[in-house]
């Protein structure tokens, strides 16, 4: 192979597998409604790690993590407002907002801490404190989800298990998933994005090909999904969120895919696909449902979110909360 044609190859084999991927018959393209953060566009992002959705305030909050900031949209996908850029939050790789609008940032260390307080403003409250439970330099935090108790839940890959503090910093409780998985607890886990609906946190595991889903007191209650890479199967899962319906939407990032399950885990559809086009994904790191049951799918590719509306599901009128998820044992 001569040294010109050495140089294309890569870009080669891309095209041929964006192209294989959307000629295949069971994925399916997303219905496209907007996207932001795209080189040249309004709001430009750099390296987005997290989507979160506000149901109170109907905003989105994007860690802007290659930004240092992070930038808050209204539902329309329209800024609104900004913190960070400054010594006070660095490389933000999560967000979390209480009923009071304040904001529970992770992200590289600052005073001593990964996890900063902001106001509603955008003004530094400072580092949250941790009141009992486990040294916070036993753990590596990873990210965190705030229930409608106000309950905050750190997901600890370093150890294996979820953390539960009040907005306090006061420790309620802990769980290991250690055995659900089967992993070594002496060795650091690979994991997703936490999420939490009502009563139930759904946990990723990209290694395992599956996410576990427990009650917020600790209960395990099932899983969603099992490792493989054929149709409703599970490559490496980053994100899981749920839709108004129950169903438990799972973002594949090495297939490129969102993988649909019902409340029971049964397979219902996947969409999307390896691709650049809207509706496409290109290894997607980041998901969230919104009140309207649009799904946003972040990536670094092109440093863009894409706004979804899944094939048979219609756009439905904005909710506050969401019920919870029933898996079979």
């Amino acid at each position: 192979m001569s040294r010109r044609w050495f140089h294309l190859f890569p870009a080669i084999c891309f095209l041929l597998s964006v192209a294989w991927a959307q000629s295949g018959g069971r994925q399916i393209a997303a219905e496209f409604r907007f996207a932001v953060g795209q080189q040249g566009g309004a709001l430009e992002l750099s390296q987005p790690q997290a989507v979160r959705f506000d149901p109170r305030r109907q905003e989105v909050y994007i860690a802007d993590t290659g930004h240092d900031r992070i930038v808050i949209l209204d539902s329309r996908g329209v800024y609104q407002f900004e913190i960070g850029n400054d010594e006070r939050l660095r490389t933000p790789t999560d967000v979390a907002v209480d009923p009071d609008g304040r904001l529970y940032v992770l992200g590289s260390p600052v005073q001593g801490s990964f996890l900063q307080v902001f106001d509603y403003n955008g003004d530094y409250l400072g580092p949250f404190r941790f009141h009992g439970g486990p040294d916070s330099g036993s753990f590596e935090l990873n990210s965190l989800a705030l229930d409608r108790d106000n309950r905050l839940h750190i997901l600890d890959c370093r150890g294996g298990r979820v953390l539960t503090y009040d907005l306090s910093g006061r420790f309620l409780h802990q769980f290991s998933f250690l055995k659900e998985l089967g992993a070594d607890p002496d060795r650091e886990l690979t994991l997703g994005s936490l999420a939490v609906y009502g009563d139930r946190l759904l946990i990723p595991a990209p290694m395992a090909g599956t996410v576990l889903c427990y009650t917020t007191l600790g209960a395990s209650v099932g899983a969603f999904g099992y490792r493989g890479g054929g149709y409703g199967e599970l490559s490496f899962p980053v994100a899981a969120a749920m839709d108004g319906r129950g169903n438990v939407l799972v973002l594949d990032k090495h297939r490129h895919t969102i993988i649909g399950f019902d409340s029971y885990g049964k397979i219902i559809g996947e969409y999307g696909g390896m691709g650049t086009g809207p509706g496409w994904f290109y290894h997607p790191n980041a998901m969230l449902v919104d009140a309207r049951d649009r799904v946003w799918v972040a990536q670094g590719l092109n440093n863009r979110i894409q706004v979804l509306q899944l094939p048979g599901a219609e756009e439905r009128a904005p909710r506050e909360t969401t019920g919870p998820v029933v898996v079979d044992e």
